[in-house]
């Protein structure tokens, strides 16, 4: 597909529209600039011949239009003639500048509402994915698409496709002008001036075009370094790998470095040699004119003429020139974001929820029957014919090793993963995608690691609202369930205004953890899922947690993973998962006399 093809693609159908407006500025543009070259011939002409107002058609008629005198068919005014002319042409100029600056203003604004629609783009699509999208996904790679390469393909590719437009459209019609005033002459001007542009852009685009990929793979490289790295500065720290960082992220942003300083000076190369040729140029046209014609007063006029010609030529060349080389070298980013928005347009895309969306409810119990589920691109189940049964108001918890299936199965109840097979029933209805979001706003979520913004304690608790729509009665009542209340009022500064820092850096990990349930509770859910949430905890802080989630006992739907089965020894039931089937299922006390592996980890755990 055509490089014009793509970017009319990632455009919107208003954007479309807005550009077809201004290619018809460009367009007056062009029109205007060529006026502007053209109304400074006849002025220079009457300067340097005054009789040319009675010999010239075109002057002499003009004359007569615009009132000046005469007597007996003699011109009486010329001096103010030329004064007048001299003021076309001074408007002319101005006018044609003044819209040539307001049409390039235009661009610019055109250009950066782009930016920010095609990054809104990105944005929306990539949060309409399934969560199973995500598990194949880098988030660098989200993170560089959104803030990086969606303004160096607007930059890159849109902007300087449109300045391409512009001056594209100012050089032809100045040459075509040229051509009509010296056919000859003119060609051998557009050969000498674009000759030179167009050998070193044949010369260069494959190497441009290979620096331009190269650049891209830096960048993706640079965005991965420095997010793992900082989110591992803990470790960073203590086994002082600052300067192994350092190193690891230095290699990509100097290559990235070089091709952008490359790619600029490429793309001003041939401006200092057409700085070099033009006053040999010049030459070379006024020994052309003084050889084509008698009179040196008709040679002032076209020498004005294609001296101003080449005054406006040479920086729209350069311009022309100059964008080419950046859209050559922005192929690359240009063909990946592309690439990128045509995979999320084709895969299965999720309606944002909506704020009305009211919780579905559960008055009798959670069924899951025959679910299977299969990751993409792993040949065994990680699911195998799960069915089980959880009744309303009662506590479950779900064991086993690593890799048993825990997570998947509460991700599969969470609605994030959509099994390959089976059905689950809140009672008697069945979760699909019309209902979903509904069932959603049913479950509180407490994962293993709380995600935690620099922002204050209530807003982490009533996580997604701004600071004037946070309701402090809901937070305080979910921070005193979670055992939080005493030591954000008796401990924090600002108690619940005090900033935790980024992740939570200020917090123990069993505050943070506490942080979590609070938030889970803050929607007042019906069911309450706890993701090996106490799994990095010691002992003193998981009790502290495990009463917060006790507290609701008999009140709430919980379900509960965990690795220590003192995390669970009080469940109502427990189902130990093993290879994505359920092995056994009981209280604590059955499963130790009945099921010899969970006999063998209580044993572990002791």
């Amino acid at each position: 597909m055509s490089i014009i093809k793509k970017i009319y693609t990632i455009l919107l159908p208003a954007e479309r529209r807005k550009g077809y407006l201004l290619l018809l500025m460009v367009l007056i543009m062009a029109i205007l600039d060529t006026a502007g070259v053209a109304s400074i011939a006849p002025f220079i002409a009457v300067i340097s011949n005054p009789d040319v107002v009675v010999s010239n058609v075109f002057l002499s008629g003009f004359y007569d239009f615009v009132g000046f005198s005469r007597v007996d068919n003699k011109p009486i005014d010329i001096e103010d003639f030329m004064f007048f002319l001299g003021v076309v042409v001074f408007i002319t100029m101005l006018i044609s500048t003044l819209f040539k600056a307001w049409t390039i203003y235009t661009l610019e604004r055109y250009t950066q509402q782009c930016n920010f629609s095609l990054g809104h783009q990105l944005v929306s699509g990539y949060l309409r994915q399934p969560y199973s999208w995500f598990l194949n996904r880098h988030s660098s790679d989200i993170g560089k698409a959104i803030l990086s390469e969606a303004s160096a393909v607007i930059s890159g590719a849109l902007f300087p496709l449109m300045l391409i437009i512009a001056y594209g459209a100012v050089t032809l019609s100045i040459m075509i002008l040229l051509f009509v005033v010296d056919p000859w002459l003119s060609m051998l001007v557009g050969s000498g001036l674009g000759g030179i542009y167009v050998i070193t852009y044949l010369v260069l685009r494959r190497y441009l075009s290979d620096i331009g990929e190269d650049r891209v793979l830096a960048n993706k490289e640079r965005f991965k370094i420095v997010q793992e790295g900082f989110k591992g500065i803990k470790d960073i720290k203590i086994y002082g790998l600052e300067n192994t960082l350092l190193g690891r992220f230095k290699g990509p942003s100097l290559r990235y470095a070089k091709h952008t300083a490359t790619e600029h000076i490429i793309g001003k190369m041939p401006r200092f040699l057409m700085e070099i040729l033009a006053f040999g140029g010049m030459l070379l046209v006024i020994l052309y004119l003084m050889k084509s014609y008698d009179e040196f007063s008709e040679v002032m006029p076209i020498l004005a003429l294609y001296t101003l010609a080449a005054y406006k030529l040479m920086p729209s060349l350069q311009q022309v020139y100059s964008q080419i080389t950046t859209l050559r070298f922005s192929i690359s980013a240009l063909n990946t974001l592309y690439d990128d928005l045509e995979l999320l347009n084709q895969s299965n895309i999720e309606e944002l929820p909506s704020e009305e969306v009211r919780p579905l409810g559960i008055n009798q119990h959670i069924s899951l029957s025959g679910i299977n589920f299969q990751y993409p691109g792993q040949e065994v189940l990680a699911i195998d014919g799960i069915s089980l049964n959880i009744p309303v108001k009662t506590t479950v918890g779900f064991v086993g090793s690593t890799g048993s299936g825990k997570t998947t199965i509460v991700d599969i109840i969470l609605g994030l993963l959509q099994p390959n097979s089976g059905r689950i029933m809140v009672d008697n209805i069945l979760i699909n995608s019309k209902n979903i979001r509904a069932w959603q706003k049913t479950i509180g979520y407490v994962p293993q690691q709380i995600h935690l913004s620099d922002d204050t304690i209530a807003a982490n608790i009533a996580f997604g609202h701004d600071s004037n729509s946070i309701d402090y009665d809901a937070v305080e009542s979910a921070a005193k369930i979670a055992n939080l209340h005493e030591f954000i009022v008796d401990k924090l500064p600002n108690g619940y205004r005090t900033k935790v820092g980024e992740q939570g850096v200020r917090l123990s990990g069993g505050q943070r953890q506490r942080i979590g349930i609070a938030r889970a509770l803050y929607y007042n859910p019906e069911v309450l899922i706890f993701d090996e949430a106490t799994s990095a905890l010691d002992s003193v802080t998981e009790r502290l947690v495990m009463e917060a989630g006790h507290k609701l006992g008999q009140k709430k739907t919980i379900i509960m993973i965990a690795h220590r089965l003192s995390t669970v020894r009080e469940c109502d039931c427990i189902f130990v998962l093993e290879n994505g089937k359920i092995e056994g299922q009981g209280t604590f006390n059955e499963l130790v006399k009945s099921n010899t592996r969970f006999k063998n980890m209580s044993k572990i755990d002791k």
